[in-house]
């Protein structure tokens, strides 16, 4: 969880804190926006990071400039994952007198027992407007001294409804009533005019919505000032979220909860003037009693939200929940291939809408044709309202028999919420040619191949067989020189008939430097090795096939399950670019394993 703690002053002067971490403390300066026309203004900041105690802060000389308001001041503290980082801040509105490059100087603070001074910087002032993208928001009326009465409490004064007024947070939502799968962008906002120390102590679950996080809960320094009801306020985004709803009815935003420690000065102990207002909040500067401390949790009201459900009438068989807008288009890596080689067929999904929750699209594969589960590659910009960019769905498939075949054209629909209606989009079918591959595979390793197996071992069994049939023949010769054979003895044994090791080509292949082609014929022979222990026709090998059969015939869920990772694995790994060749040895022997488990 994010922890905010935040400090937030609305009146000219420094604030100190004395409970800063020790640590290698620092000040900058920066200027928002560096460029503006001769009638517009900027914000100058100035950051002390790190300061266990400030005893004196000099800015720099703004003579070229209007002071429209401040110094305002700030401080904060921010948690992430154990690492803890406060701050003070102090910042000016200015605006300048005159157009030209404009040069600010550095400004100078005490902190720690030691002087530090930030980098000088440069305003560009043009004679006319800035560009829109450089312009910015006409600033606040200067805080006069009314607002002082936000942190003074007067005598008899109702400190409670004293922070309801300056001290509030609030969620929005961009809509209240949407479709099923349509988005709902809702922002929780703390809006603050007081000096306050505040840590969030409840976010909101957001059960029954699938959640993409448009900004993670901002630290300390990320805010900006508002109106509200014709106040200015402090402004904190503590979260900011995109919101797919599952399922129709009415939806409730949960609320989020912060805890504040505030402080006030009692009026009377105040005389009222800036400088004296300063001067209160350095240590020592009042006596206690004239410090008045509230702690307080608010929360935000509920927000309702309509979820409509999707129309029942004129919904496409293939509609899968996808709400929006998108495209699909599909390509085969290779439009020729041999029956030892497994194709790639490419569904591109592009649009915006609920991307990130659309299941990968049906394929009716023809006969003679084995499809597999996709790989699913996300290219989606998860920043943007809905949900944009594409998603890419590769299929592997292979072919036992030679052919053309036909990959019909792929159905996808979606539900535009704009419309309110449902729209289909098609892909084209196209043609693929499964060749018979006519040339042996190598069966030799290359000079300099390294692995646990070597041509010796491949020549051994050739080697051996002779060498025993000859001792075995000699043997024979003595023993019926010496002894009387009954026919019956003489009568040949029936020939033994050696099945075929199952992967005795990817064998062969794990002596070449050829990751793809070595996944490939694991593949293609794992898959044959399947079809004929579960008595699964090649056309009709899948996933599901797969399980049914192996729950079937009694094999574990252990079993089921270390069968479905090597698919998944083998499959990732004929298509990767990248595939290690380390692993082919890892991955033949758990083919080995599982099919000695399957093979009883």
């Amino acid at each position: 969880m994010r922890v905010i703690l935040l400090n937030c002053l609305l009146f000219p002067g420094l604030l100190l804190s004395s409970r800063m971490l020790p640590a290698q403390a620092r000040l900058s300066a920066s200027l928002t926006p560096s460029v503006i026309g001769r009638q517009e203004s900027t914000e100058l900041r100035f950051v002390i990071e790190q300061a266990v105690r400030v005893d004196q802060f000099t800015p720099p000389g703004l003579r070229a400039f209007d002071i429209i308001s401040g110094p305002y001041t700030e401080s904060g503290i921010e948690t992430t994952n154990g690492q803890t980082r406060r701050y003070v801040a102090i910042f000016y509105r200015l605006q300048p007198r005159k157009a030209g490059d404009i040069v600010i100087g550095p400004a100078m603070a005490r902190v720690n027992g030691a002087t530090i001074k930030s980098q000088p910087i440069k305003l560009k002032v043009l004679s006319g407007a800035a560009a829109p993208s450089q312009a910015q928001p006409a600033a606040a009326d200067p805080i006069t001294d009314a607002a002082y009465d936000d942190y003074l409490l007067q005598p008899g004064e109702d400190l409670r409804k004293k922070i309801d007024r300056n001290l509030f947070i609030r969620v929005e939502a961009d809509k209240t009533s949407c479709f099923v799968g349509e988005p709902v962008v809702a922002t929780y906002k703390l809006y603050t005019r007081l000096k306050s120390e505040s840590n969030i102590v409840k976010s909101p679950a957001f059960n029954g919505f699938s959640v993409v996080e448009l900004q993670p809960p901002q630290s300390g320094m990320n805010y900006r000032i508002e109106k509200f009801n014709g106040r200015d306020y402090n402004v904190y985004t503590l979260r900011k979220v995109q919101l797919y709803p599952l399922q129709p009815g009415e939806v409730q935003l949960e609320p989020a909860a912060v805890e504040n420690r505030l402080q006030f000065i009692r009026a009377e102990y105040l005389r009222q003037s800036a400088a004296d207002l300063l001067s209160a909040w350095m240590p020592g500067a009042l006596p206690a009693e004239a410090m008045v401390e509230e702690k307080i949790t608010v929360e935000t009201k509920p927000v309702q939200i309509t979820v409509k459900p999707l129309p029942e009438a004129g919904r496409p068989a293939s509609f899968t929940g996808a709400v929006g807008r998108f495209n699909l288009s599909a390509l085969t890596e290779k439009d020729s291939l041999y029956t030892e080689d497994a194709g790639i067929l490419k569904l591109l999904l592009t649009g915006e809408g609920n991307m990130l929750l659309v299941p990968a699209p049906e394929i009716n594969w023809p006969a003679g044709i084995s499809g597999f589960e996709p790989v699913v590659k996300d290219g989606c910009n998860k920043l943007t309202v809905p949900v944009s960019g594409s998603r890419l769905f590769d299929y592997s498939f292979s072919a036992d028999q030679p052919g053309s075949f036909i990959l019909p054209a792929v159905e996808f629909s979606f539900f535009d919420p704009a419309r309110a209606a449902y729209e289909t989009v098609t892909t084209q079918p196209l043609k693929v040619h499964i060749l018979q591959r006519k040339e042996a595979l190598p069966a030799t390793a290359p000079v300099g191949s390294s692995t646990l197996f070597s041509w010796w071992w491949l020549l051994l069994p050739a080697l051996l067989v002779p060498a025993v049939l000859l001792i075995l023949v000699k043997k024979r010769k003595r023993t019926t020189a010496v002894e009387t054979v009954s026919p019956a003895a003489t009568a040949p044994a029936p020939a033994l008939v050696k099945q075929q090791p199952p992967f005795i080509r990817s064998e062969a292949l794990l002596l070449h430097n050829n990751p793809q082609l070595f996944y490939q014929t694991l593949h293609m022979e794992l898959n044959e090795f399947l079809s004929d222990r579960l008595q699964i026709a090649p056309a009709a090998l899948s996933k599901k096939s797969i399980t049914t059969a192996l729950d079937e015939k009694g094999f574990s869920l252990a079993v089921r399950m270390e069968l479905d990772a090597l698919l998944d694995d083998i499959s990732a790994r004929v298509y990767s670019p990248l595939t290690d060749s380390g692993r082919m040895q890892d991955d033949f022997v758990r083919a080995g394993s599982i099919i000695s488990t399957l093979d009883i």
